[in-house]
């Protein structure tokens, strides 16, 4: 799992949200086939590494201005799940964002999507836990 992944993010659907980056604050959970990636010789190349994770959240946030947190979750999830040794993936999202300009007390928004490749999966899944 990846845990407190921070971007500044162009989110939101409020005016106030369309005029500036907020923090945008990712956890993220990948599950692969536990056999296939028990590593042996104590090599990065035996398991998921989460590199790839954090470069294509930055990619997805570079492309521009993101409407709702489930759009970017679904869309990080489709890259994820292009991973071959990826079976499952869940990726929780948190802004902290103003209420509006006359409301400035943050308040965080919250969104979790979790999706695995279809057809079912066989075999025990187990997080991928690196970096």
């Amino acid at each position: 799992f990846l845990r407190g992944l921070t971007v500044q993010a162009r989110i939101g659907i409020h005016d106030f949200e369309l005029q500036a980056p907020q923090r945008l604050i990712l956890d993220i959970d990948i599950y692969v086939d536990l056999g296939q990636h028990t590593p042996q010789a104590d090599d990065i190349a035996e398991v998921v590494d989460y590199d790839f994770v954090r470069d294509l959240v930055h990619r997805r946030v570079a492309r521009g201005h993101i409407m709702l947190q489930e759009t970017l979750c679904d869309d990080v999830l489709d890259e994820i799940l292009q991973h071959p040794s990826v079976r499952a993936a869940q990726v929780s999202t948190a802004v902290s964002r103003r209420l509006s300009p006359s409301r400035p007390k943050l308040t965080p928004r919250f969104h979790t999507t979790t999706r695995r490749k279809k057809p079912s999966i066989t075999g025990t899944i187990a997080p991928a836990f690196n970096r």
